[in-house]
């Protein structure tokens, strides 16, 4: 029940054979356009193809039926790699392009290893994911299921008169599982999520395995893979501060968000758990949770690890000088970044600008930094094909209706501050709260100057990738301490993505030095790892008890279940459902919760007045045609909205009742209007 709405072995099957097709359209890609070494050609061609498939399924969908942009989608990934292998033969750098020289290519693969080791991180993180069920379901799960019931573009959930501010890329891509592949919503969204995280590790292995591979680099791979999945921020270590310390310094912190629904301040946070709907049957413990630089494990939400993956294979698929065919898939999977984690993409051309004006030589050299023009191009056109930064040029050159999602608006901040997403706004230069910030961020810091050195080295030869995400990371960085945004909590990723950049790039200056150097120097960085790692080996060893209790998500129950498997996208097509819980019946049937909501955290006033009063005529005449009803709220309504919910024009078109005598009723009111 938890995995499968349909029960379709073939549903199935016809999706992975969807996601067959992208992958090998993204090894050829890889392995003809990039000339990738053999051991990085694999997972590299799954990662390309992946997100080149989001990307072409987004464009698809604006002309196309979803399920035809899906697969039209993958089919566009294979024909791009067929097209550079063609390119590759006829330029004699490839035997010549058949299905027996495609299939020896393959051949030369050797791919076991990596394919137990995916499926195995694939299958662990999955069941990990089936077992909890925290961080904003109640907005993402309702996103995916509009999406794979074909609203698209995206509109806002709780009001689909307003389109999506929002970084919908992980939700279009869970559709497909929805709408393909027979998936449930929160499955889909599950295991979408999962493959982001099992690539994540993969894909740093092979980025310090190539940057170390005269040092020890098989080592160097499986601490950058570690640090990957594990690594972040060290709160912990406040722990080690005297009691006094701990709760003077506590005196300047406002908790927000889940981490003031935890304790009353930061001392009882830090010596308590962290209080978050959705959680494994053992809660995690605050002080080893982080709300600036939270390990890969806790990339739960939204769209999961995409961002540090997608960061990850930038690197990987760098180049000093572009032809135009590779050039326009970096581009592309750059512009991915518009669908998935906008202010990585803004950070990246900013560091660009900047890393070319720092990298001497280069500006003397215009045929070189014309070659950029192939990937920069589509980077920027896929700004405006959707998701926040399109909403965001919408509102200004257009004058058009601020979209919902996010409520944006950025204002100056003086004294500079750090945001941490748990701790709020912690002044830089107080030094109680420096202190918090140090923790926050980790022993990452200190490996920023040199990822910006090594950057900037790299730049100096021309090759600007690094140089940009580096230099972009400071940027991003400076402009988080003296910006605030109207949603507090988002403007920590704009140091959680530097933070992230600067340990997988300082990472292999660090190891390299620490091996041509004694035993303290070897120590130090293995102590220094052990410290970074430490809290994500904590939460991460919590996630797995939860391994054995699946849960659909915090808002659905068994019958709810039920209710998604026998009717999701089958009500009448535009039809909007009432139901207090407004996020449950968006999610469950694929339809929309009327004008309910003005941005996901307040309610319009005549919502209020409905739900207050549940008369179905009421209700009816406010443009609903439906109300899914659970045993909870029908036995807190009054004797006469009970007499109500009776009349003939109310027709209960399905219950579902368990053992336990929880039920759930959907009742169909359209002529009550």
């Amino acid at each position: 029940m938890y995995w499968s709405r349909t029960g379709s072995l073939l549903e199935f099957f016809a999706w992975l054979g969807m996601c067959l097709l992208f992958w090998a359209g993204g090894w050829l890609l890889v392995s003809t356009a990039f000339r990738l070494k053999r051991d990085e050609r694999l997972l590299t061609g799954l990662a390309s193809g992946w997100l080149l498939h989001i990307v072409f399924s987004n464009l698809l969908a604006y002309v196309l039926p979803l399920p035809a942009a899906f697969w039209g989608a993958s089919m566009l990934v294979l024909l791009l790699g067929l097209f550079s292998a063609g390119r590759s033969a006829t330029a004699g750098k490839a035997p010549c392009l058949g299905l027996h020289s495609i299939l020896g290519l393959a051949r030369a693969e050797r791919p076991a290893g990596q394919l137990l080791v995916l499926a195995g991180l694939v299958l662990l993180l999955a069941l990990v994911q089936r077992g909890l069920a925290i961080f904003d379901d109640y907005f993402n799960l309702p996103i995916v299921s509009l999406i794979a019931a074909g609203g698209f573009p995206p509109r806002f959930p709780f009001d689909t008169g307003q389109l999506l501010d929002y970084h919908y890329g992980l939700h279009l891509f869970a559709a497909s599982l929805v709408r393909v592949g027979g998936f449930f919503p929160w499955s889909a969204l599950d295991l979408s999520k999962s493959l982001s995280l099992a690539l994540l590790p993969m894909l740093a292995y092979l980025w310090a395995q190539r940057m170390t591979r005269r040092a020890s680099s098989r080592a160097a791979g499986f601490l950058g893979a570690a640090l990957a999945l594990l690594g972040g921020g060290a709160r912990w270590l406040l722990l080690l501060l005297p009691t006094a310390s701990l709760m003077e310094i506590s005196a300047g912190v406002r908790l927000m968000g889940s981490a003031a629904a935890s304790a009353p301040d930061f001392y009882s946070a830090m010596t308590g758990l962290w209080k978050i709907e959705g959680s494994g049957p053992f809660p995690f413990p605050f002080a080893f949770g982080n709300g600036v630089f939270p390990p890969g494990v806790m990339s739960l939400a939204s769209v999961g690890a995409v961002p540090q993956m997608s960061l990850l294979l930038l690197l990987l698929l760098a180049r000093r000088r572009w032809a135009p065919l590779n050039g326009i898939v970096f581009g592309l999977i750059l512009g991915s970044l518009a669908l998935t984690a906008e202010h990585i993409l803004v950070l990246f051309f900013a560091g660009f600008f900047l890393a070319v004006l720092l990298a001497g030589r280069l500006r003397f050299s215009v045929p070189r930094l014309l070659t950029w023009l192939w990937p920069l191009l589509p980077a920027a056109l896929l700004v405006l094909a959707g998701g926040v930064l399109t909403e965001l040029l919408r509102g200004l050159f257009l004058a058009a209706p601020a979209a919902a999602g996010s409520t944006a608006g950025f204002s100056l901040q003086w004294p500079p501050a750090l945001l941490s997403s748990h701790l709020g706004r912690l002044p830089l230069l107080a030094p109680a709260t420096l202190v918090i910030i140090l923790a926050e961020c980790g022993l990452a810091l200190l490996l920023a100057p040199l990822a910006v050195w090594f950057g900037l080295r790299l730049g100096r030869l021309g090759d600007l990738v690094p140089s940009a995400l580096a230099v972009g990371g400071g940027i991003s960085l400076l402009v988080s301490l003296f910006l605030s945004y109207s949603s507090e909590r988002d403007i920590s990723r704009l140091v959680g993505a530097p933070l992230f950049i600067w340990m997988v790039m300082g990472l292999p200056v660090a190891w390299r030095a620490a091996q041509q150097a004694g035993y303290v120097r070897r120590f130090a960085l293995a102590a220094a790892a052990g410290i970074t790692l430490l809290g994500g080996v904590v939460l991460f060893s919590l996630q797995l008890i939860s391994l054995p209790q699946p849960q659909f998500s915090y808002f659905v129950q068994d019958p709810d279940a039920v209710m998604a498997r026998d009717f999701w996208n089958k009500l009448r097509p535009g039809a909007q459902v009432f139901e207090p819980s407004l996020y449950r019946p968006v999610t469950l049937f694929g339809r929309g919760s009327g004008h309910a909501f003005k941005d996901p955290y307040n309610a319009y006033p005549e919502w209020e007045r409905l739900e207050a009063n549940p008369d179905p005529r009421l209700i009816s005449a406010a443009g609903y045609d439906y109300i899914y009803m659970d045993k909870a709220w029908y036995q807190s309504t009054t004797p006469q909205q009970k007499d109500a919910l009776r009349q003939e024009c109310v027709k209960r078109i399905a219950q579902v009742t368990t053992d336990d005598k929880d039920y759930r009723w959907l009742l169909d009111i359209h002529a009550c209007r």
